[in-house]
C-alpha cells in the first residue's frame, strides 16, 4: 500500500508540473451504483463490455506494468483497434487506478506517445460513487495540444457511459455549489459604476433562476473574508460550468468562481417533516 501511494503522489507532482504547459483534464462524474460495480466495469472485460456493447477490455491484469488495453475497433489492423501498449501504472482496489494513455491512429506520430491517466473512486453511500478523472502527461508544442484537444470532449462522453449503464445519482444529489470572490483588492469599498452594473445583473439572474427552481440558495457572507455561496441543481459538471461561465459578474470578471459538486443531503424544505 505505501508503495502503491507513493507512486500516486509522484504522479500528482508530475501531473502539476506539466500543467504549466498544457493543462490536465478532469472529468467528475457522480454514479448510481455501489463503488465495487463501478470499479468492476472500469477493470473487467465484461464490465467494460456491458457499458460500451461493443468496446473491449481484452487485455487487463491489475499490477504494475501489466496491459490495460481497450480494444475500440477490434476489426481494425492490429496496432489501430485501440489501447495498444497501454499499461497499468498503480492502484488501489476499489479506490485508485491509473494507466498509460495513448493518442489514436488518426493523430499520426503522436500515436507512439504515452501520457497517463488517473481515476479515483470514492464511495458516498450504498449505491452512489463518485468518479474523478485526470488526465495528463501531455508534453510541449502544437502535436500534444492536438491530443488533448481530442480527449477533452472524448472523456466527458466516455464518463456519461458509465452513468449511463450504471444508474445516474439521484435527482437531489445531483447539484453543485459555486464560490465567488472579487476579483480586485478593494471591491467591496469602490466597486465602480461598471462592477456595480454587473453585479446587479448577476443578481437579477439568480433570482429569475431561484423562481424556477434551479438555484436552491444564494448569498454573500456578511463579513466581506468569506465568498458568495450558490447552491444550484445541474445534471453534470459541463451543464455547472455552463451556469458559471453564463454568470453576468463572473463572465465580465468582476468575480472569480469555483464550482463543486455537493450533496444536498438535508434540505429543510424537503426534509423537515
Amino acid at each position: 500500500m505505501r508503495y502503491v501511494m507513493s507512486c500516486v503522489c509522484a504522479l500528482v507532482a508530475c501531473c502539476t508540473t506539466l500543467a504549466e504547459a498544457i493543462p490536465m483534464i478532469e472529468v467528475t462524474r457522480l454514479v448510481g451504483a455501489p463503488v465495487g460495480d463501478v470499479w468492476n466495469a472500469w477493470t473487467t472485460s465484461e464490465g467494460f463490455d456491458a457499458v460500451f456493447d461493443g468496446p473491449r477490455l481484452d487485455e487487463v491484469e491489475l499490477r504494475p506494468g501489466g496491459p490495460f488495453v481497450i480494444h475500440w475497433k477490434p476489426e481494425a489492423p492490429e496496432g489501430e483497434r485501440g489501447s495498444e501498449t497501454c499499461t497499468v501504472l498503480s492502484f488501489v482496489p476499489e479506490r485508485m487506478l491509473s494507466f498509460t494513455w495513448n493518442a489514436p491512429p488518426e493523430l499520426g506520430v503522436m500515436r507512439d506517445e504515452h501520457s497517463f491517466v488517473v481515476i479515483d473512486f470514492q464511495p458516498l453511500g450504498d449505491d452512489l460513487t463518485r468518479v474523478t478523472l485526470r488526465h495528463s502527461g501531455f508534453g510541449e508544442g502544437e502535436a500534444w495540444q492536438g491530443v488533448r484537444d481530442y480527449f477533452e470532449p472524448a472523456w466527458p462522453w466516455v464518463m456519461d457511459q458509465f452513468v449511463k449503464h450504471l444508474g445516474s445519482p439521484p435527482p437531489y444529489l445531483s447539484g453543485y455549489v459555486m464560490f465567488l470572490n472579487p476579483a480586485r483588492e478593494g471591491f467591496f469599498e469602490s466597486p465602480t459604476p461598471e462592477e456595480g452594473a454587473k453585479v446587479q445583473e448577476h443578481f437579477m439572474r439568480l433570482r429569475e433562476l431561484t423562481t424556477e427552481g434551479v438555484v436552491l440558495f444564494a448569498g454573500p457572507c456578511t463579513d466581506m473574508i468569506g465568498p458568495g455561496i450558490v447552491l444550484f441543481e445541474a445534471s453534470s459538471e459541463d451543464e455547472a460550468r455552463e451556469f458559471m461561465e453564463a454568470d453576468p459578474a463572473v463572465a465580465a470578471g468582476v468575480f472569480t468562481a469555483e464550482i463543486h459538486p455537493i450533496g444536498f443531503s438535508l434540505l429543510r424544505e424537503r426534509d423537515r417533516l
